[in-house]
């Protein structure tokens, strides 16, 4: 058995489990982000204040 190869192909699955789970949290994390600006977007569209302050933010750009 050639024991450099073996170290290889161990580092090789490390990294890659290393990198799978990375991906996996990334993803975790992107999901909750967008769940979050969701969450916020309809708070806008939703609740008083946040209609009033779209208003204001309508009022704002027309006056540029």
């Amino acid at each position: 058995m050639d024991i450099e190869k073996m170290l290889h192909q161990t580092q090789d699955v490390q990294m890659n489990a290393t990198w799978g789970g990375s991906i996996y949290a990334l993803e975790e994390l992107k999901r909750h982000i967008e769940s979050k600006i969701n969450h916020y977007k309809e708070l806008q569209g939703k609740t008083e204040i946040g209609k009033t302050l779209n208003g204001i933010e309508r009022k704002t750009n027309e006056n540029r």
